[in-house]
């Protein structure tokens, strides 16, 4: 079992109480559409997101940041894997039970990419201060998906 953080708040804009009440992980950059085909290979794949999102910029490094956060989304989560969600001075727990989808009615809301999730403790938060230092820690990574499979013990 994987175990990833994940920061629901696309665009700035906290959704975690809209996650919460509809039982939906959720990231941005939803106008770079295509990213579910498991045939792109990670150049494919960056590029996507780069044009979509960041075509006025010459570097790739954001992109390549951005496309990092949403393979591991799309295409690294598995079901059972469970997903961390930093909120404040809290945090929930949830257990990845969707494959990831896209849909064309959350564009505008930049929440399109998105996977079902069995919010566990009953969708009540944790304070983050009875979290292990390591994870208290990773929950601070400025990514917004990343992975913390190595924390599951």
């Amino acid at each position: 079992m994987n175990a990833f953080v994940l920061r629901i708040a696309p665009g700035d804009n906290d959704r975690v109480p809209e996650a919460l009440a509809q039982g939906d992980l959720m990231i941005g950059w939803s106008l770079a559409s295509g990213l579910l085909d498991p045939e792109l290979d990670n150049w494919d794949f960056r590029e996507i997101v780069h044009q979509a999102h960041y075509k006025d910029e010459a570097s790739y490094r954001r992109s390549g940041s951005a496309a990092g956060s949403l393979h591991r989304f799309i295409h690294g989560m598995k079901l059972g894997d469970l997903i961390v969600t930093p909120h404040g001075n809290k945090f929930y727990i949830g257990q990845v039970e969707g494959p990831a989808r896209y849909e064309l009615d959350k564009v505008i809301d930049d929440t399109a990419y998105r996977r079902q999730v069995l919010w566990l403790n009953d969708g009540k938060p944790f304070p983050r201060k009875v979290a292990r230092a390591a994870l208290q820690s990773r929950m601070k990574l400025w990514h917004t998906c990343g992975d913390a499979s190595d924390l599951t013990d």
